[in-house]
């Protein structure tokens, strides 16, 4: 394509449809990006059909009990993370072209992350940036990871198996088991089965989510052993 053509193509097109784009294939379907847009379901449709008479290429295979990707649709998702990426950063590059730093972090964390040198890294942060702010949010491991690949978080904390295509580094080693408390029914009892944790309730970490590549062992057997249901909460001990 000649440069005439390329700089016509991002003249005219519209970038509101590669974000639509985006969320689409991060939600999996129509009707749970019409809701995360607050767009009713063919806009949607719509602005999918636009996009790919933009880029003359189809870019999702839709047909009943099927949602996937085109070679296409694959190589023009990447682009568009990049793109809207670097539109998130926006922001932060004005703020930091004064002489002092400023701008936002943002730290999306799994629930019940404690370690010292990690709080003496924030202090510190904070102690040479005044001007800057910094805000942390809990989620759970497979929204913090798509947090950070979509450039809405500025790094992310958690236990999942994190992309080859992210940068990443050990923050520290844990022990994952279930506990209770003295005055439960099976405090200090030894050689228990599966069979004794089954109707048991529980309390879980907010990033606590059964199914999919991230859920933990623990979660694992929770499942296993237990037929009751509980809100996750980030008040579960950790050792």
């Amino acid at each position: 394509m000649s440069s005439n053509r390329l700089e016509r193509f991002a003249h005219y097109l519209d970038w509101n449809l590669l974000r639509t784009f985006v969320v689409l294939v991060e939600e999996g379907s129509i009707t749970a990006a019409a809701n995360r847009l607050l767009l009713q379901q063919p806009a949607v449709s719509m602005a999918l059909k636009r996009l790919e008479a933009s880029v003359g290429h189809k870019l999702i295979d839709r047909r009943p009990g099927r949602f996937e990707l085109t070679e296409a649709g694959e190589r023009l998702h990447q682009q568009a993370r990049h793109i809207f990426a670097a539109v998130v950063r926006l922001p932060d590059a004005l703020e930091t072209a004064t002489e002092m730093v400023t701008g936002h972090v943002s730290i999306h964390s799994v629930s019940q992350v404690d370690n010292p040198f990690w709080d003496a890294k924030i202090a510190r942060f904070c102690h040479l940036h005044p001007k800057a702010t910094l805000s942390i949010t809990v989620e759970t491991t497979a929204d913090v990871i798509n947090a950070v690949e979509r450039g809405v978080a500025t790094l992310g904390l958690c236990d999942g198996i994190i992309p080859d295509s992210l940068d990443k580094v050990l923050y520290k080693r844990e022990i994952y088991a279930l506990y209770c408390g003295v005055g439960h029914r099976l405090f200090g009892r030894k050689g228990l089965t599966l069979t004794d944790l089954r109707g048991e309730p529980y309390v879980a970490f907010t990033a606590d989510v059964l199914g999919g590549q991230h859920m933990t062992a623990v979660t694992a057997v929770r499942a296993i052993g237990s037929d009751r249901t509980c809100v996750p909460c980030p008040a579960m001990s950790r050792k």
